[in-house]
């Protein structure tokens, strides 16, 4: 699983795919579920970046299927947030959503998982233009991620609450979540980050 992930790290997509199916293979044999489970998952996401949303669908099944009987309610949740994420990028809404909820329930008591599901669900809120759904789902995300110490999870929140702030017209608290959000993004060093939120700051400003 290892060499798996650091060919994924570094962009070696097709060797990463080929590395997740030997993993497959070996937990299968061992009766390994939770590796499995795992396996499952991150080649489903290689074959969404590659285009292959079936596959995509077909292998993140395959993981919903093995972490249910194992009774994993992380691995379940992991696995829901990852379709959910599949299911919002290709605007099928009602099912991001379905699969988004059931994540969030499984996922209550593990921060972690709970709130990028929640960024998630703020986000096909959002779309929906249900902004008081959006902004209480963004809070939860950061309040999870302040309960964890993660800045960057908590200023892509903060980013994000800003965002819905300002197409609200509420500049005075669109303006305190970008400053925010740039003070986190700099503790965590995400350049990229911060820069996108002085832009929108700025724009607030003006």
């Amino acid at each position: 699983m290892d060499s798996a992930r650091m060919f994924e790290h570094t962009g070696a997509l097709r060797d990463a795919e080929a590395a997740y199916d030997t993993v497959i293979v070996s937990a299968a044999r061992q009766d390994e579920r939770a590796v499995l489970t795992e396996a499952f998952r991150r080649r489903a996401v290689l074959a969404h970046q590659a285009g292959d949303s079936a596959r995509a669908r077909s292998g993140l099944q395959q993981s919903y299927a093995i972490a249910t009987l194992l009774g994993d309610a992380r691995l379940t949740a992991e696995t829901l947030n990852t379709l959910g994420g599949l299911e919002l990028e290709t605007r099928n809404l009602a099912a991001a959503e379905a699969a988004l909820a059931e994540a969030a329930s499984l996922a209550r008591d593990d921060a972690a998982v709970l709130a990028r599901v929640s960024q998630n669900l703020g986000i096909v809120a959002n779309i929906r233009g249900d902004h008081a759904a959006a902004e209480a789902c963004y809070a939860r995300s950061l309040a999870a991620y302040e309960a964890l110490e993660d800045a960057e999870g908590s200023a892509i929140a903060r980013h994000n609450l800003g965002m819905l702030a300002a197409d609200r017209g509420d500049y005075v608290q669109a303006s305190a979540h970008f400053l925010a959000c740039e003070r986190l993004a700099e503790t965590s060093g995400n350049a990229h980050l911060g820069a996108l939120c002085l832009v929108n700051h700025a724009e607030v400003m003006l």
